[in-house]
């Protein structure tokens, strides 16, 4: 599979789950101004751990915008998300 697919949907408790399938071989990444490789990973469904394996980094924190970095096969990231605000019940009871 190439590419990223996203399904988001509401489930029971009116919580919406998300989930991110990614891609399941191996890519090629260029860096952007500002990122990092945790936010990299996270977009990728894979582990900064992975990315400096699968380019032999030495230093993690010394990756440059325009630097093409290879993104090894991930996984699926699923993130579920709570209603916002807490939910209460209350029961009236009028007097007779």
């Amino acid at each position: 599979m190439l590419g990223i697919e996203v399904t988001v949907a509401p489930t029971f408790d009116g919580a919406i789950a998300t989930t991110t399938t990614v891609a399941t071989v191996e890519q090629t990444y260029t860096i952007q101004q500002g990122d990092t490789l945790s936010y990299i990973a996270g977009q990728f469904g894979v582990t900064v751990e992975a990315i400096v394996i699968a380019n032999g980094l030495a230093n993690p924190d010394a990756i440059q915008a325009g630097q093409k970095v290879i993104i090894p096969a991930g996984g699926v990231a699923t993130t579920i998300a709570t209603p916002a605000g807490p939910t209460t019940a209350s029961t009236t009871t009028a007097a007779p």
